[in-house]
C-alpha cells in the first residue's frame, strides 16, 4: 500500500504480524553474550512452564550449494525450553549459569484443629547451571553443530565438564528407567557429541560412579566396555581417570558388563 505525504513524497506503507511466543511469562532478558551462538537469544521465565529460549540458529560456515539451499528453508529461531528449580532474578550468559532464589515455606499452627496455619517461608539465594539443558535440546533437534558451537565457547568455564556430565546422566536416567521402548534414542546422539572434547573418558566415568548399578549396562552398551575405556585412559595417560574406572572394572566383573 502506498501514502502520499503532504509535500507528493510517496510513502511504502509495512503491515506487521503479530507473533505469541509464549504464555504466562514473569521475566524476559535479551542475551548480549558475546558467544555468537547464544547472541541475541530472548529468555522468557513463564513461571511454573519453565524457561523458554528463543534462539537464533545459524548455518554453518562455508555451506555451499545444497546444504546452503537447505539452510534456506531452516528457521532462523528455534524455541528451547527447560524447567528450573530456581525463581531466576540474573542470567550471566558468559558463565552459562543463572543466578535466583529458592523458596522453603513450613506451615506452623498451635492448635491442630485450627482450618488454617501460619506459613514460614525461607528464601535462599542460589544458582543452576543451564548449559547442559540448551545442549540437549539442540542435540535432539538434529542440531548438533549448533551445540558444538555453543559448548566449544563455554569450554574456558570451570564446570564444563561438569555440564557435560549432566547432559549424560539426565539423559541416561531417563532412558535406561523408562518402561517403554524408546523408538529413538538420544543417548549414542550425546556420548558422540561428548567425545568431541578431551573428557569423554573422564565424562562417562563419574556419571556411572553417580549412577545406579542397575543402570551401567545400557550405559556401556553404548558408551563403550569399561576395559576398553580403562585402557584408553592408560594410553592417553590419564591416570587419574583410570583409577576411577578401578571400581567399575570390579564391579563390571561381577556382573559381566
Amino acid at each position: 500500500m502506498q501514502i502520499k505525504g503532504v509535500g507528493g513524497d510517496t510513502y511504502q506503507k509495512r503491515e506487521y504480524t503479530s507473533t505469541c511466543l509464549a504464555s504466562c511469562v514473569e521475566c524476559i532478558w535479551l542475551s548480549d553474550s558475546h558467544k555468537t551462538h547464544l547472541k541475541e537469544s530472548l529468555w522468557l521465565f513463564c513461571g511454573g512452564h519453565g524457561m523458554r529460549v528463543w534462539l537464533p540458529v545459524f548455518p554453518r560456515e562455508g555451506d555451499s550449494g545444497h546444504r546452503s539451499h537447505r539452510h534456506t528453508f531452516m528457521s532462523r529461531r528455534i524455541m528451547l525450553s527447560f524447567s528450573l528449580r530456581v525463581y531466576p532474578l540474573v542470567i550471566l550468559f558468559e558463565d552459562a549459569i543463572i543466578l535466583g532464589v529458592e523458596n522453603d515455606t513450613v506451615l506452623y499452627t498451635s492448635d491442630s484443629s485450627l482450618h488454617f496455619s501460619l506459613p514460614f517461608c525461607v528464601l535462599e539465594r542460589t544458582s543452576q547451571v543451564y548449559l547442559h539443558q540448551i545442549l540437549r535440546q539442540l542435540i535432539r533437534r538434529n542440531l548438533g553443530y549448533n551445540a558444538w558451537e555453543i559448548a566449544r565457547s563455554c569450554t574456558n568455564l570451570p564446570y564444563f565438564p561438569h555440564s557435560l556430565e549432566l547432559l549424560l546422566h539426565e539423559v541416561l536416567e531417563e532412558e535406561a528407567t523408562s518402561k517403554e521402548p524408546i523408538p529413538d534414542a538420544l543417548l549414542p546422539s550425546v556420548l558422540e557429541f561428548i567425545q568431541e572434547f578431551p573428557v569423554y573418558l573422564q565424562t562417562v566415568v563419574q556419571c556411572a560412579r553417580k549412577t545406579e548399578i542397575a543402570l551401567w549396562p545400557y550405559l556401556f552398551a553404548t558408551a563403550g566396555k569399561p576395559k576398553d575405556l580403562f585402557q584408553q585412559c592408560l594410553a592417553s595417560k590419564q591416570l587419574e581417570t583410570a583409577a576411577s574406572y578401578l571400581i567399575i572394572l570390579q564391579v563390571s566383573n561381577t556382573f559381566h558388563l
